[in-house]
């Protein structure tokens, strides 16, 4: 990755299931964001490679391990992350526990808000 501000409105989103990353995608794009959706932790890592990002929004769950790795990476690259999860917050990694935390179930348009909040990009 390299510089993070310069991503604009390009969202990385991550969510192993089908309809809930198409749901969140639909809403962060009728906000205006250019999404790229990874299905699993390997593609997610593999989209840092190719893109940067003005913000993430991760599932904790994924299909080939949680998102520690994603969330860390964008850390380091000074991008605004947010934790999407359906366990306790004491399930979670200690090293997540910087991001911002949202809990399922939660409406799209919850996340696409948050998204708008820390890339100050308005309606």
């Amino acid at each position: 990755m390299t510089d993070v501000h310069k991503a604009g409105r390009r969202i990385l989103l991550v969510e192993d299931s089908l309809l809930v990353a198409m749901e969140v995608e639909a809403a962060l794009m009728d906000a205006g964001f250019e999404v790229t959706v990874a299905a699993n932790r390997a593609d997610g890592m593999a989209a840092l490679e190719a893109a940067n990002f003005a913000c993430a929004i991760l599932d904790f769950d994924l299909g080939d391990g949680d998102c520690t790795p994603i969330a860390l990476s964008l850390h380091q690259a000074d991008c605004p992350v947010a934790i999407v999860t359906g366990h306790a917050t004491e399930a979670i990694s200690p090293h997540l526990l910087v991001f911002a935390q949202f809990h399922k179930p939660i409406l799209a348009n919850a996340l696409a808000d948050w998204a708008r909040s820390v890339t100050d990009t308005q309606p």
